[in-house]
């Protein structure tokens, strides 16, 4: 029916909360990919000789690290308004009690492999152009004299 239809029913059923249903392991998942790959972005730099190649490492070293998060956000929304969903086991709970009922019911291993290679290679596909796009227009303004440290 569309997604109007979708946040009225969102809305209907467990109200402002529900359309945020598994919001908070979205930004976890967002803090973890990107301090993985933009802390290790300069270090792979010096060390691969390559911009390009360093942004799509550094990408894939934040798509694995980020990864169990990911899964728990996708289960989380998935729920919407605890429809039923296979992983009713996540409902509306706290990181560690999600991660602890998941673990659980599927084990350790599973959860942190689930979609691995997906989330490997989406999170490629981004720094792997992104950070060596910034490095280069950084370099440049530094050596045509532009301020770059200036707000």
């Amino acid at each position: 029916k569309g997604w109007l239809d979708c946040v009225a029913t969102s809305w209907r059923r467990g109200g402002f909360r529900n359309l945020w249903r598994g919001v908070q392991f979205g930004v976890a998942r967002e803090f973890f990919f990107n301090a993985a790959r933009i802390g290790s972005f300069d270090f792979l730099k010096v060390g691969l000789g390559d911009p390009m190649l360093a942004g799509f490492c550094s990408g894939a070293l934040g798509g694995f690290i980020a990864n169990p998060l990911e899964v728990l956000k996708v289960r989380a929304q998935a729920l919407g308004g605890l429809t039923g969903h296979q992983h009713a086991n996540i409902g509306g709970v706290s990181f560690s009690e999600a991660l602890r009922n998941a673990v659980r019911a599927e084990g350790a291993w599973r959860v942190a492999t689930n979609g691995l290679g997906a989330s490997t290679l989406r999170g490629m596909l981004g720094p792997g152009t992104q950070l060596p796009a910034y490095y280069e227009l950084k370099r440049r303004c530094a050596e045509a004299g532009l301020d770059i440290a200036s707000p």
